[in-house]
């Protein structure tokens, strides 16, 4: 019998679990505890801590996890293959076991492949792994070698030497642990090979879809000191990372893995809403026939679904700035995919039960944070309908300018006043064998928060944590300032520099979010509300307030007493700024309405 995906995830973590000793912890949030880090990408960042030694292993010291990932954002992106391919994703599960400073090699590798061929049933006729050849600087894995080839019984043959750019992991900066790479590829067969000349087709020459790496144990050896000089660490771990959806691809023998069952429904879902025929079948080069295109969009649309679905779940809301950015990005880049298959009004939160019904068992928070995903994805699939048709518009005057340069100061205009993340820009700029000037992109981008920064204040969350802990738990802040100038709210928390505190003082400056506000945020360049919070212990000066992915945070100064979470306090907007902020907001728009016609 073909095993579901969610069956291969509680067979890994049972193998781990219950026949090898693993402590089973729960996948972390895609809102990493690292300031460095934009998204949680890879199933190590958890345990980051532990590997650099700044935190004691856990008890026992080896884990098992299935964590949520995703590379939609920054250097680990792999925006542009999705939907093209038929392994990449904007989000993924990555299966993991570690060790820290416990067992090693001649443990994990036999591990590893008795629940590959027994526990799966994969074929080891179909298996080859491969090992670090070695160079000047670290010497060949023979260890490796060894036990695959006597202890497992893999064939020299189908051992396979590769450098240190394929078979070596870190140091994460200049210095560090770092170690070799051991992999395992499935051959899938000369149906999906890119050449028949072995020469050409095969691991390590090309990157075709015949052998699918699916399997890496990295072993963390050895630390690079400022020298560039690698010696052996006192203790040695093993990082173990496997992608959930390309074991399920290769159980369930489906060309690419939007064929699963891990993302089939949401596919199917894609297209009835449009209308339109999902073919499938092998593609081996880029999507070129008009069914081709059509099946990609469909892929395309279905990633970008399940990504923001749990993205939301974890607390990311839609902003211009971090991770906020990136939501909105694949988001917006979505919905202008579904307008390619005709569909010209929002359905991207159509798409959320589907998502919840294939994962809400494994993730518990998409079901609780159901309705408040579709939500969030509706308004922003609204905010975007609004400006997308005049968009598109003021694109396709740029597309049809002479030559293959897309001036970067009008794309930078076509953001800024229509919301196109660049980039979507870049992309179809592309798609029309076009490029956007980035030099000059930027410069407009520099002069413009130039302008907009003076008498700012900065929302400073490390890591964001505090802010997706906040959303996770309490959602957005609901906004009365339309209707009201005043008001009841209760404090979320309470934030210096950063991170949240227990208790700001009479002279401290922090920024507070509540569960409601009649505090108007920045927005569409009409400056924040000032006021005051109060209650019968304390006094509180509103100096600013701005929106940080759905929430108003408030820069407050504690004019008297002291400022707690959980604090209510009555709100009182300063109705004299507002109304000098809006006359003077609403004339700056005549003005440049003016200009214009002139």
């Amino acid at each position: 019998m073909t095993l579901s995906g969610a069956q291969v995830r509680d067979k890994f973590i049972s193998y781990f679990r219950d026949k090898r000793g693993h402590l089973h912890k729960p996948s972390s949030s895609l809102i990493p505890d690292n300031p460095t880090l934009l998204l949680t990408s890879a199933g190590m960042v958890q345990f980051v801590p532990i590997f650099l030694g700044n935190a004691a292993p856990t008890n026992p010291p080896r884990v098992v996890t299935v964590q949520k990932c995703a590379r939609a954002g920054g250097k680990d992106s792999d925006i542009e293959n999705i939907g093209r391919t038929s392994r990449h994703h904007s989000f993924f599960e990555m299966l993991g076991n570690f060790s820290f400073g416990d067992y090693f090699k001649k443990e994990v590798i036999p591990w590893a492949w008795e629940y590959v061929t027994k526990d799966l049933g994969l074929e080891p006729e179909r298996l080859t792994v491969t090992i670090f050849m070695g160079d000047d600087e670290v010497p060949a894995d023979e260890e490796a070698f060894e036990i695959w080839n006597k202890t497992v019984g893999v064939p020299k043959e189908r051992i396979i030497r590769l450098s240190k750019k394929d078979n070596f992991w870190g140091p994460p900066g200049p210095t560090g642990p770092c170690g070799p790479c051991s992999e395992i590829y499935y051959d899938r067969g000369p149906e999906y090979g890119c050449n028949d000349d072995p020469e050409k087709c095969g691991i390590g020459k090309c990157e075709c879809d015949r052998y699918m790496e699916f399997w890496n144990l990295v072993f963390m050896e050895l630390f690079k000191d400022d020298a560039g000089k690698f010696t052996p660490l006192a203790n040695k771990n093993v990082d173990t990372g496997s992608g959930l959806e390309r074991v399920t691809l290769i159980l369930q023998k489906k060309n690419n893995t939007f064929e699963t069952d891990l993302f089939f429904p949401i596919l199917e879902e894609v297209s009835k809403i449009a209308g339109v025929e999902y073919t499938g079948g092998i593609v081996k080069n880029l999507p070129s026939t008009p069914s081709e295109k059509t099946d990609s969009y469909l892929k395309i649309i279905a990633d970008h679904a399940r990504a923001i679905t749990f993205l939301i779940a974890d607390g990311v809301r839609t902003s211009n700035i971090g991770r906020g950015y990136v939501l909105r990005f694949i988001t917006r880049r979505a919905a202008r995919f579904g307008r390619l298959l005709g569909i010209d009004k929002p359905f991207l939160h159509k798409l959320v039960a589907v998502v919840v019904g294939i994962y809400g068992e494994a993730y518990p928070e998409l079901k609780s944070a159901e309705a408040l995903i579709t939500q969030a994805i509706r308004e922003e699939e609204e905010r975007f309908a609004k400006t997308i048709d005049r968009g598109m518009a003021f694109l396709e005057d740029l597309l049809k300018e002479a030559g293959n340069i897309i001036d970067g100061a009008k794309a930078f205009n076509l953001y800024s006043t229509y919301g196109f993340p660049i980039e979507l820009t870049n992309e179809i700029a592309i798609e029309h064998e076009k490029s956007v000037d980035m030099d000059a992109y930027r410069k407009a981008k520099e002069e413009h928060a130039g302008v907009s920064a003076a008498d700012q204040f900065n929302v400073v969350i490390t890591g964001d944590e505090a802010i997706g802990g906040i959303l996770r738990e309490h959602g957005t802040t609901e906004f009365t300032g339309y209707d009201h100038l005043s008001g009841e709210g209760t404090v979320l928390a309470v934030l210096k520099n950063g991170k949240a505190i227990d208790e700001a003082q009479e002279g401290d400056e922090v920024d507070l979010i509540l569960n409601t506000t009649p505090f108007y945020a920045e927005s569409g360049g009409q400056l924040g509300d000032g006021g005051m919070f109060e209650n019968d212990e304390c006094r509180v000066l509103v100096i600013d307030t701005k929106k940080h992915e759905g929430l108003h945070v408030h820069r407050v100064r504690v004019q008297a007493g002291a400022l707690h979470p959980k604090d209510k306090l009555k709100a009182t907007v300063d109705s004299e700024k507002r109304l000098h902020t809006v006359l003077h907001h609403s004339s700056a728009h005549l003005f440049h309405a003016a200009v214009r016609r002139d």
